[in-house]
């Protein structure tokens, strides 16, 4: 697939991701998936999606960064229609980044957006009201401006602007928030920059649990871990609760992390220049599973389908550099990374984002297509045997 897209998008979408691998060349280590599993076209002609939702009903909700739309489509592919994301009316929507459905959908039936303000140079988080195809109540729940640029004071970076969405057990929604190319800023705690950012989903206030809470203090309330440089991808396991990021590195040192309150990832220590990637030292926390080799790690999804034990406890990640879908086996307790198979989907493309089904199948992403993977019930073969 032709992965040659509008210059000035990919510049915001991916300049975070270091592209040393020519572009849709699959690993040479990737396998075929089991012998049970297929893949097969779900949406085609789509326009650069960056995040999908799945509704309890099957129904996948699409960000389209091209149009500024999200399209619905039922399981079968069938379009249900498309919501204009608010700002786009008015050319505020730049990159779209990430895309949420309301924990309750549709009881409740509120959707979050992550886009780059292109008239403020900001990164907003906005949610709204979508019922009976109407729009309504809507709200920012986090306004973050770029930070000054001090090599070209007159336009400040658009890199490095974290991307995708998700809510812990409590209901609380989490952003990542890559540095803006300000490395300098991520230590400090009065800054968002390099965060995973935690608050009330219907407010958009800090929480007071959040680990740096201090109220009236200089600390920025919303943050609930530090030492990201641009956490892509962010997915809670519905079987634990804990949250897990895709952060990418420079020129080496991609990781996934399991996010836990308080702590910090080790950016922009864990690097003394673009190629060179170290361990930062005591006081900062491990990544889950780090890849030396760039590989532009993307959207995630915890498992929770019903192919064999193999897939079970398990994560998924898509990467840009080499379009592969990867597992990554879990143990036991599901808050370690034991081993990583790489799965060659050709000529699907796992490029931008992995979702898994109500119907216990994974839902996978590139630019222009929407594909699912499927698999036969473990006693299928079985019956057709007989």
């Amino acid at each position: 697939m032709n992965h040659v897209v509008n210059s000035a998008v990919a510049r915001v979408l991916f300049a975070f991701l270091t592209v040393l691998a020519s572009f849709g060349a699959a690993s040479a280590s990737a396998d075929p998936p089991p012998d049970q599993v297929t893949v097969e076209p779900v949406v085609t002609d789509l326009q650069f999606v960056t995040a999908i939702a799945i509704a309890a009903d099957g129904d996948l909700y699409l960000a389209e960064n091209n149009t500024k739309r999200i399209k619905i489509y039922d399981p079968s592919g069938t379009l249900l229609g498309y919501i204009p994301i608010p700002g786009s009316q008015e050319s505020r929507v730049g990159a779209v980044l990430g895309l949420a459905l309301d924990p309750d959908y549709p009881s409740i039936p509120y959707l979050y957006v992550h886009f780059l303000d292109r008239v403020a140079w900001s990164n907003m988080l906005i949610r709204f009201r979508w019922e009976q195809a109407v729009i309504s109540d809507i709200s920012t729940l986090m306004d973050i401006p770029l930070p000054y640029n001090e090599e070209d004071p007159d336009n400040p970076c658009l890199d490095h602007n974290g991307g995708h969405i998700t809510f812990d057990r409590k209901g609380a929604v989490l952003m990542g928030m890559g540095d803006n190319c300000r490395g300098d800023l991520v230590d400090d705690l009065g800054n968002p920059q390099g965060s995973i950012l935690r608050v009330n989903r219907e407010t958009g206030e800090a929480l007071l649990d959040n680990p740096f809470y201090d109220g009236d203090g200089p600390n920025d309330d919303r943050i609930w871990a530090k030492g990201q440089r641009n956490p892509f991808g962010l997915t809670t396991d519905p079987a634990t609760g804990r949250i897990w990021s895709s952060d990418n590195g420079p020129g080496c040192a991609d990781e996934l992390n399991v996010i836990v309150s308080g702590a910090h990832y080790g950016w922009p220590h864990s690097s003394t220049n673009y190629f060179t990637c170290l361990d930062p030292g005591s006081g900062y926390r491990a990544p889950a599973w780090q890849w030396d080799k760039t590989i532009g790690p993307t959207g995630i999804s915890a498992y929770h389908g019903h192919i064999g034990s193999q897939w079970q406890n398990s994560l998924f990640m898509c990467d840009w550099n080499t379009s592969v879908l990867r597992r990554l086996q879990l143990n036991a307790a599901r808050d370690a990374i034991i081993a990583e198979e790489e799965l060659d989907l050709s000529p699907a493309e796992c490029l931008l984002d992995v979702a898994s089904g109500p119907d216990g199948n994974l839902y996978i992403a590139d630019t222009e297509a929407i594909y699912r993977v499927v698999s036969l019930p473990m006693w299928l073969p079985l019956m057709l045997l007989q």
